[in-house]
């Protein structure tokens, strides 16, 4: 998408070997050896329901390694409705300690109470800690992004955390080259500093960081160092060449 044309995706995954996976032969105790989280994507079981049994034993057996288990919802509607999407997380989220998740689709899907119309900051912490309260969650990551075009966004997410809410900067994107992966990049933002025991503030700032730079690289993956994250992070003169 440009401007005011929207970008559309199309999924083109049924069928799949994805789709067909079974982890009968799979042994979790081998294959999570020496790791130290595990993560898993809402998109996984929106494509085959019958993974749902294969990702709530990995969640089990990660758990009982003392692994962190992390999720982030990426609810995409031509996948499944919300009431499908609900049914599955409220069985998988009991399992899990980090969870990202729009404030829309915690309403939505969970049934948050949030206002009619651009929902702001304070129902977004509500949004967070009723998540946690509900599933016993660790940690929440609620990204808030303001679409003024295809090309012009503002975005920013708040972390609850601790018990405590921590909200990053907002950033202004008046020219985005790709959105597409930016979730992706917050979420690893956010495991990275939470892997590494950062306290909230830092770690949502950091993810933050991380999407906001993701919108200026083409492609799904966000092709940009620690460095990187941390000066725009520091404000360390973002757009100028570094010579």
């Amino acid at each position: 998408g440009a401007s005011q044309r929207q970008s559309k995706i199309i999924y083109d995954r049924r069928d799949s070997a994805f789709t067909g996976y079974s982890d009968e032969a799979a042994g979790w105790e081998e294959i999570l050896a020496g790791a130290g989280w595990f993560h898993y994507a809402g998109t996984a079981v929106a494509v085959a329901g019958r993974l749902t049994p294969v990702v709530a034993r990995a969640c089990r057996a990660a758990r009982e390694r003392g692994l962190v288990v992390s999720c982030d919802l990426n609810y995409r509607r031509k996948l499944w409705t919300p009431a499908q999407a609900g049914e599955t997380m409220r069985e998988l989220l009991p399992l899990t300690d980090a969870f990202v998740c729009g404030v829309e689709e915690a309403a939505a899907i969970f049934g948050a109470a949030i206002d009619a119309g651009r929902p702001g900051l304070e129902q977004a912490a509500g949004a967070a800690r009723q998540l946690g309260a509900e599933f016993g969650l660790k940690h929440v990551v609620v990204p808030l992004r303001e679409s003024h075009s295809a090309t012009a966004n503002r975005f920013r997410a708040l972390l609850f955390s601790q018990g405590q809410v921590a909200v990053s900067r907002l950033y202004e994107i008046p020219y985005i080259v790709d959105r597409v992966g930016a979730g992706d990049a917050l979420t690893a933002g956010v495991i990275f500093g939470l892997s590494e025991g950062w306290e909230p503030q830092r770690t949502i700032e950091f993810g933050v960081a991380a999407a906001c730079l993701k919108h200026s690289v083409p492609g799904d993956f966000n092709l940009v160092s620690r460095e990187e994250v941390e000066a725009l992070v520091a404000e360390e003169g973002a757009g100028r060449i570094q010579r």
